[in-house]
This record gives structure tokens, sequence and C-alpha cells, in this order.
């Protein structure tokens, strides 16, 4: 028999089981069982179908993910706790798997409801990372819209293609946060690696602690702002200062021309 056919024919047993267990033992509403039952089972059959169909584009996984979602009933509340429900570290990918799939829910579910809910007075949506053992790859993976907080730490492609919304994290990221970002902005508590704002296009990033070599690298346009010590530039010059680091900078956007800024520690080191 399929996985998904055992999949479909379990569902209804799953419901009425979890109803009366423990199941989603860290559910605080145990109304919303059902919600939290959907959600589990887009995320299986998101898995299984990537894996039956070899799907390694990220827009084809989550296009098959939003068009998922979208049957379904759910909250932000649901969203937060599917956090703590479901051990995405237990299958292959599973990184990148999971935050698609907490980035299509959080799509879909915002799509529904930006046209009701005034933009000012729509809570951001909550994600809770310091339970997983691992770093979630490529969290927000073209953001579009939604406010998002993260609460933890975030491993790489924090945010790749951004295209608008914010997404503030309590916590530290890896390489390439930013990465190809077109728009919206990004704002870390902590730390950034390598790569910060690599080819950017447009948005707003602000790092409140440090980040290292390559940030900035091939950027196009947009503002990055750093609080904290920038790392070693090693690829044109070993820069150890700011401006060291504004004059590879300018080296990098000569045959660009559009404005980009960098802002460290409150001053402005390049704008062009």
């Amino acid at each position: 028999m399929k996985l998904t056919t055992i999949i479909e024919t379990e569902y209804e047993s799953l419901y009425q089981t979890s109803k009366e267990s423990d199941l989603f033992h860290n559910s605080a509403n145990k109304k919303n069982v059902k919600n939290l039952v959907d959600l589990f089972y887009t995320w299986k059959k998101l898995h299984i179908h990537t894996i039956s169909t070899s799907l390694v584009s990220h827009n084809a996984a989550c296009h098959y993910g939003i068009e998922m979602a979208e049957k379904l009933t759910y909250t932000k509340e649901d969203i937060t706790q599917v956090c703590f429900e479901i051990d995405p570290f237990k299958i292959t990918n599973g990184q990148f798997l999971f935050s698609l799939f907490l980035g299509e829910i959080i799509q879909a579910h915002y799509a529904k409801i930006k046209e009701i809910v005034p933009y000012k007075k729509n809570e951001p949506y909550k994600i809770v990372t310091t339970q997983f053992d691992e770093l979630l790859d490529s969290f927000g993976y073209k953001n579009s819209g939604p406010t998002i907080e993260v609460f933890g730490n975030l491993g790489d492609n924090t945010a790749n293609q951004m295209e608008s919304g914010k997404i503030i994290i309590h916590g530290d990221t890896k390489d390439l946060t930013g990465f190809g970002m077109t728009g919206g902005s990004i704002i870390v508590e902590g730390d950034t690696r390598a790569f910060t704002g690599c080819e950017m296009h447009k948005g707003f990033i602000h790092v409140k602690g440090s980040t290292r070599e390559f940030m900035g690298s091939s950027m196009t346009s947009g503002v990055i702002k750093i609080d904290g010590a920038i790392g070693a530039i090693k690829n044109v010059y070993d820069a150890q200062s700011p401006e060291e680091y504004a004059r590879y900078f300018k080296y990098e956007k000569e045959k660009k021309g559009k404005k980009a800024v960098i802002i460290h520690q409150g001053k402005k080191v390049f704008e062009k």
C-alpha cells in the first residue's frame, strides 16, 4: 500500500485518538486538536510528496504545500503550537522541509486574513525554535507580507529571497541571511555569520550583534546596519576597519550603479 494511502486511511483514527490522549501533549487547547492534526498531516504529505517526486526546487515544494494549507482552518496560535508537536529532524532534509512547511502555512493564513484584519492591528506570527536540537535552514524563504517573530536561533539561508514583510529573530542566524532579498526587513537581535545580505537587491537588514566575512557581497541595493563588529573581508581586502570595508564595498559596487548603504556602529561607512 502506498504511504499516501496509509496516511489518508489513518487520519480519522488519529483524530479520534488524539482527542482522548496525549498525542498532542503540549496542546493547551484541546478544542484545536483537529487543527493540529490537519497541520500534522499537511507536513506528512509535503514530506511524502517531496520524496516520492524527487522535488528539490524551493518553488515546486512551496506551491504544493500552500495548495494544501489553503484548504485548512487554523489559527496563529496553532502555527506556534505545531513547532512543539513536530520533530522535523527525524527525516532527511528536515530543516529545509519544515522551514518551508512553516512558511507555507503562514503565507496561506496571511492570505486569508490580510483583507479583513487591518495591518497595524495584525499581530506577528510567533515561531519558537529553542526546543530543537538542530537549526532550521531556509526559514522565511520568499516571505511576502507577514510579520514573523522567531524566538531562538536559525540556520543558513534565513529569509532567502524575501520579498516583503518583516522577520524579527530573537537569537542568531548562520550564513547567507537575507540572500537575494528583494524587499522587507530582517532584524537579528544576535549575530549573523558570513555572507549577510549577499546578492541583496532591496530591503533592510539590521544585525544588533556582529557579522562575519563577505557581508553585502554582490549587493546591488538596500540597507545593511551592523551594530557590532564586521568580520574580515577576504576576497578583496583583508579589512579590519569600517573604512577598509567601505573601500572593498565600493570596489564591488562600481559596476552596479544602484543605491546601497552600509551603516556600522551608527556611522554610515558607505552609500552609493
